[in-house]
């Protein structure tokens, strides 16, 4: 029983780590801002994609986001391209930035 409380204990802390590891993808812009390569997706299908009421493409989309010292969140928006659906908002506070943000479509706003 002692070893199995070890070995539940030792892979939680190893998910605790990997999750931290994940989130030090960033880097240093050329401007001084922090930068990290973001996958935004949607469900179930595509939408136009807005960062702080910027187009920047369609899901699902791989791109580099950034922001400066004196940012404290990003406005991450995703426009339905079908008339059945809602606008979905995301405030992502920064830092740090996340590698992914998913939307779903189908939801209210």
């Amino acid at each position: 029983m002692r070893h199995l409380l070890y070995s539940l204990l030792l892979m939680g802390l190893s998910g605790c780590a990997s999750q931290w590891a994940s989130q030090q993808d960033s880097y240093a812009g050329d401007d001084g801002s922090t930068m990290a390569v973001i996958e935004i997706t949607s469900s179930p299908t595509s939408a136009w994609i807005f960062i702080d009421g910027v187009y920047v493409g369609a899901t699902p989309i791989e791109m580099e986001m950034s922001f400066g010292a004196g940012t404290s969140y990003l406005e991450v928006a995703a426009v339905p391209i079908h008339d059945s659906q809602s606008r979905q908002v995301k405030r992502i506070k920064v830092p740090p930035l996340p590698k992914s943000i998913h939307f779903l479509m189908n939801n209210l706003p």
